[in-house]
């Protein structure tokens, strides 16, 4: 019987980077025409970006360059109060069927994520090419985004 190996000796073995950005998770909004003709990012999307982009520099990874990469991430949106039962009145502070599930369309929620750290973590997200794991989660805890990335080339080292 083989032991387990730890997640830690897996990460060092294939050169796993995890990221942890702290707040509301942000899906990628359309960029849109202002009133005089020019185009604009929703300011959302750009406070979002700049939060990842500071949690890649406060982590200090260095940037991955040019190789193929793998990606998981898991979105976590801190649960509604609506969720709750409270009281004589609990059925009147159920939630509807629709606001179950997470805000966000996993897709854009991705694309907000990978395109903050174009030219920071690598050259451009088109190198990412196996996405795995990809989750969109309630939680009682704080609300945040969690991304582990690490080179293409290990998954297939470690699946041999």
């Amino acid at each position: 019987m083989c032991a387990n190996p730890s997640k830690t000796a897996i990460s060092g073995q294939i050169g796993l980077i995890h990221l942890t950005i702290s707040g509301d998770p942000q899906p990628a909004e359309r960029a849109r025409r202002g009133q005089r003709g020019n185009w604009y990012t929703p300011t959302r999307t750009v406070d979002y970006r700049e939060r990842v982009k500071r949690a890649w520099r406060q982590a200090r990874h260095k940037p991955l360059h040019t190789q193929p990469l793998a990606a998981s991430a898991r979105f976590f949106f801190k649960r509604p109060r609506n969720h709750y039962r409270l009281g004589r009145n609990a059925h009147l502070l159920t939630p509807k069927a629709q606001d179950l599930l997470p805000p966000g369309d996993l897709d854009n929620l991705l694309k907000g994520l990978l395109d903050a750290l174009n030219t920071l973590a690598y050259h451009d997200d088109t190198q990412i090419i196996c996405l795995s794991g990809i989750h969109k989660h309630w939680t009682e805890d704080d609300a945040r985004t969690e991304l582990d990335l690490w080179p293409a080339a290990s998954v297939s080292r470690l699946a041999a």
